[in-house]
């Protein structure tokens, strides 16, 4: 675990992208960098705000694990049914930035 922690430890954080919480291991929300301490990683639903994790537990986050934060949280919100043909915003991964495909 120690071996695929280093090689995923995430540099150049950016808010609002969606990094891996090493502590839970779930897709979370970059929402604040404190300043040599850790990171704010926030849950779909909001879990984890305001709890200041060590910068070595932000990890990158595949596209499968951005897609299924983005489809947890709009069920979450009541944007959708949770049915696969719902329509959910598709997102594509440029070098560690997220950004939203228009269509």
């Amino acid at each position: 675990m120690k071996a695929i922690q280093e090689r995923q430890k995430a540099n150049d954080l950016k808010l609002g992208c969606i990094y891996i919480n090493g502590t839970t291991g779930q897709p979370c929300r970059l929402v604040n960098i404190v300043s040599c301490e850790g990171a704010w990683l926030e849950s779909y639903d909001g879990q984890g705000y305001g709890e200041t994790i060590s910068f070595d537990d932000v990890l990158y986050a595949d596209q499968d694990e951005v897609q299924d934060f983005l489809e947890d949280l709009a069920v979450y919100e009541g944007k959708t049914k949770g049915h696969k043909d719902s329509p959910i915003p598709q997102w594509q991964d440029w070098g560690r930035a997220t950004v939203q495909i228009q269509g």
